[in-house]
C-alpha cells in the first residue's frame, strides 16, 4: 500500500525546514499534516456525543461552539508545525505567517450534520502553494475515512488505498447528491436548471457537506455532486483528490472550475456526458 509517511519525507518538511528544527529545539511538538488532522479528529469525535451547543449566522447557516474551538485547535498546530505557512480558515480570520503556502482550512464542514447528529462530516485541509492546490486532506472521524490527494502524487487515496470514480454513464443508473437544505428557493432554482437529472436519476439526495460529498464521487459511491453555493474552504482540498481520482470539475455552468468560486459541479468522467446533456436542455 501507499505511505503517506514516505510522502511526507519529500515534501512537507520544505516549508520552513529552518524554522521547524528551530521549534523543535525549543521543545515544540513539530507534527506532519496528517498527524494534526488526525488528532484533532479523536477530539471531534469526542465532542460529537456531546450536547451541542450552537450559535446561528445567518438563516440556514449553523455555527456551533466546536467548530471554533476546532479551527483555534488545527490553526495553532499547523502555525507551530509550518511557521512560514499562512492559515486561511472557515471559521476565523486569516493567519498570515509568510508568502511560502498558506493552508485552506474548514474545521466541520458538515456542520449542520455534526450539530444534528448526522456522523456526515468532515476535517477539510488544503495545502495551496503560488495559488494552486498542492495537498488535499479530508477526514471523517465517526467512519475513520481518511482522503488525500497531492500534486505530487499520481492517485488519491482513501486510508492508503487508491481510489477512483464510478463508470455509470446514464442518468438512469446514476446517483446524484445536491449540496441544498430546508431551503425552499434554493430547492426550487436546482430543481429549475437540472430538472431532467431529479426526475431521471435512480436517486437523488440533498447533501450540506460539500468535502464529503465531493469525496464520494472521487470514490465511486456517487456519480456526481452539484453545489450552487460551497465555499473555497468546502471544496478546496476535496477537488485535488477528485482530480486525482481521476474526476471532473467544472463551475455551475460547465465552465473552467476554480476552487475560489462559489459553487461547482463535481462528477466522473463517465457521467459527464449525460449531466451536460440535462443541463443544456433544462429550463434555465
Amino acid at each position: 500500500p501507499w505511505s503517506y509517511a514516505d510522502f511526507t519525507i519529500a515534501s512537507q518538511p520544505i516549508f520552513g525546514m529552518t524554522n521547524r528544527r528551530a521549534r523543535a529545539e525549543e521543545g515544540i511538538e513539530i507534527m506532519n499534516a496528517k498527524e494534526i488532522i488526525l488528532e484533532a479528529g479523536t477530539i471531534l469525535k469526542k465532542r460529537y456525543y456531546e450536547k451541542q451547543n450552537y450559535s446561528v449566522k445567518e438563516r440556514f447557516h449553523l455555527l456551533s461552539q466546536v467548530d471554533i474551538e476546532m479551527d483555534k485547535f488545527i490553526s495553532k498546530r499547523l502555525t507551530e508545525s509550518f511557521p512560514t505557512c499562512s492559515v486561511y480558515s472557515e471559521e476565523s480570520e486569516t493567519i498570515v505567517n509568510g508568502e511560502d503556502a498558506r493552508w485552506i482550512l474548514d474545521p466541520i464542514d458538515g456542520t449542520t450534520n455534526f450539530i444534528m447528529g448526522n456522523p456526515f462530516f468532515a476535517i477539510s485541509v488544503a495545502l495551496v502553494s503560488d495559488g494552486e492546490i498542492t495537498e488535499g486532506h479530508v477526514y471523517n472521524p465517526i467512519s475513520d475515512e481518511y482522503f488525500f490527494a497531492a500534486m505530487a502524487t499520481d492517485h488519491a487515496y482513501l486510508n492508503d488505498e487508491r481510489i477512483s470514480t464510478a463508470q455509470t454513464a446514464h442518468l438512469p443508473e446514476a446517483l446524484i447528491a445536491f449540496g441544498y437544505s430546508a431551503k425552499m428557493e434554493v430547492i426550487e432554482a436546482y430543481y429549475s436548471v437540472w430538472k431532467k437529472v431529479f426526475t431521471e436519476c435512480r436517486k437523488g439526495i440533498g447533501w450540506v457537506a460539500p468535502a464529503l460529498s465531493i469525496c464520494n464521487v472521487a470514490r465511486g459511491r456517487i456519480d456526481a455532486f452539484i453545489d450552487t453555493g460551497c465555499s473555497t474552504q468546502g471544496q478546496a482540498a476535496a477537488s485535488l483528490i477528485l482530480k486525482k481520482a481521476s474526476g471532473k470539475m467544472f463551475d455551475n455552468a460547465f465552465r473552467e472550475y476554480d476552487y475560489r468560486s462559489k459553487g461547482a459541479i463535481f462528477c466522473s468522467v463517465a457521467i459527464e456526458g449525460a449531466l451536460r446533456n440535462a443541463f443544456t436542455k433544462s429550463e434555465l
